[in-house]
């Protein structure tokens, strides 16, 4: 995950206010990580499957201070979907795995 934000970083993403969006991303990739963790998977052995329980998971996630309410909206969870996706087929690409994500 450090070698990824530091890939960021050299991209040119914005680090003002707060950290910007380097900061946005490194936000979306803690619950991938978190998941990861939780479940002890490695990232590089994420199915399809795996995904699509973790998406689900951020969708259901209910807002710890307000009862009954969703802790984000569906285009969070996309973006945060995005992120991720983005994290593991740079993850990929250091391994040398250009199977582990595909195109679609």
């Amino acid at each position: 995950a450090n070698l990824y934000m530091q890939e960021l970083y050299r991209r040119g993403l914005s680090t003002k206010n707060g950290g910007g969006t380097l900061a946005t991303y490194a936000a979306g990739l803690t619950h991938l990580i978190r998941f990861c963790w939780s479940t002890r998977t490695d990232p590089r052995e994420l199915s399809n499957d795996d995904f699509a329980r973790f998406i689900k998971h951020l969708s259901d996630e209910l807002c710890p201070r307000h009862p009954g309410q969703k802790a984000r909206s569906a285009n969070r969870v996309i973006d945060i979907g995005r992120v991720c996706l983005d994290f593991l087929d740079s993850y990929a690409r250091h391994l040398g795995d250009a199977s582990m994500v595909g195109q679609d």
